[in-house]
């Protein structure tokens, strides 16, 4: 996680890019308590990574089988994403949804201005 936060932090303050946006999928484990942790450890990195680079973030964190467990860690997700004030999407296509809506807003706003 470690050489992942350092990338991180590097990409989130490089000139050529504009928006940070860290992509988890959860799956299929036969040891939930090891993905529990694997999840919050990578959760935490992600976050930290956002904290510090200069650019917006935001997060995706999608569950390939929908189950009460993935129900529950989106739930947590959430909740730790919300502390950190980092926007969280389940899926890819609502954000990149969410990003278009932003842009076009902001485009609009230039121009009216």
């Amino acid at each position: 996680m470690e050489k992942f936060a350092d990338g991180g932090k590097i990409l989130g303050n490089w000139e050529g890019i504009d928006l940070m946006l860290f992509h988890l999928g959860t799956g299929i484990s036969s040891n939930p308590s090891y993905l529990k942790y694997t999840l919050e450890a990578r959760r935490e990195t992600y976050i930290s990574c956002a904290k510090e680079c200069a650019k917006p973030a935001a997060m995706v964190l999608h569950s390939v089988i929908p189950s009460p467990e993935s129900w529950e860690i989106l739930e947590t997700w959430q909740h730790r994403c919300n502390e950190a004030g980092l926007p969280l999407y389940p899926s890819i296509g609502r954000t990149a949804n969410a990003i278009s809506k932003f842009i076009k807003y902001h485009e609009n706003h230039i121009k009216g201005k």
